[in-house]
């Protein structure tokens, strides 16, 4: 039985958080922020749903410059979710279980609040550890006969394989020093733009790891360890996502590298999928890709989905 216990704005005036409280005691929290409409009562039937990645929030520079471009190029609204559960029953769970599914609770929820807004056509897309949390999400929606999936979306996204956990923080501490030298080498060729991109991207990174930390507390050891080993292991609900699927991965991404697949072997990731068109593009190819090159981003995985659906 969900409850929905408070239904609060935040400073920005297009910030909307909810809580979800489950039967079994897992309480969830669920921040949304809306992109091109002013109120979320103004939604039709067309969304965009973005789920940043690890340690993103949706009032994160980088995640409002890609959301913004999804509906300027869409013509149709986007919202950024982000998720939190901390309570005792989940630290618990985490403690003693290094097998508990946090991240289908978390997309349990987020479907509860966009079924809750009555939208009938979704793309889902999801960024690195968001895009994790996105494959949960639609395996979870696609079975809901009122609501059409146009398509997922994967950015550099974790959980396609799995890696050893080292491997995956040595990627990601590398990718987040080249983040911090597009923005401060004065030598570098990479465009001013990017260069402030680079160092938003890490910067908003940094403090919402430290914000984590200071919320979490001394139990944020324990959350960490099961969030690498989420990041780390093959997300086992690929098997069962039906809609079209869209892979975008830089050429040189540490930390979600998918040069090592050919666009065939896409296909097995996601055996009951119509059609997986997978890109991985070299120019900013780091992991932050769909923050220095958001609309290639966007018009590559859009124009991808149009085309599965006149074929």
């Amino acid at each position: 039985m969900l409850c929905v216990f408070f239904n609060a704005m935040y400073g920005m005036k297009k910030v909307e958080e909810k809580k979800y409280v489950f039967d079994s005691g897992e309480s969830v929290f669920v921040r949304a922020r809306l992109f091109s409409l002013e109120s979320l009562n103004e939604l039709k039937n067309t969304l965009t749903i973005f789920l940043p990645g690890w340690s993103m929030g949706v009032d994160d520079a980088t995640v409002h410059i890609l959301c913004s471009e999804f509906s300027d190029y869409t013509k149709t609204p986007t919202i950024a979710i982000e998720t939190y559960a901390n309570n005792s029953l989940t630290n618990k769970l985490i403690a003693s279980d290094t097998k508990y599914d946090l991240l289908h609770e978390e997309a349990l929820a987020i479907s509860l609040y966009i079924k809750e807004l009555g939208i009938k056509n979704v793309r889902v897309v999801g960024y690195s550890l968001g895009g994790d949390k996105a494959i949960h999400l639609v395996s979870i929606l696609q079975n809901d006969i009122n609501i059409k999936i146009e398509g997922l979306v994967l950015l550099d996204t974790v959980g396609l394989y799995t890696q050893k956990p080292l491997k995956l923080m040595v990627g990601f501490i590398k990718d987040l020093f080249v983040s911090f030298m597009k923005g401060f080498s004065r030598h570098s060729a990479v465009p001013t733009n990017v260069k402030n991109v680079g160092l938003q991207f890490a910067t908003d990174m940094l403090w919402r790891w430290v914000h984590d930390v200071r919320r979490a507390g001394a139990k944020y050891p324990a959350r960490l360890a099961h969030e690498v080993a989420e990041m780390t292991n093959r997300n086992p609900y690929m098997k069962e996502i039906t809609v079209p699927v869209v892979l975008i991965s830089g050429a040189d991404d540490k930390i979600s590298d998918l040069t090592q697949f050919s666009e065939k072997y896409g296909k097995t990731l996601f055996p009951q999928s119509k059609t997986v068109s997978l890109f991985t593009p070299k120019e900013l190819g780091q992991h932050g890709l769909p923050f220095y090159r958001p609309a290639f981003v966007v018009r590559t995985s859009i124009t991808a989905l149009a085309r599965t659906h006149k074929e």
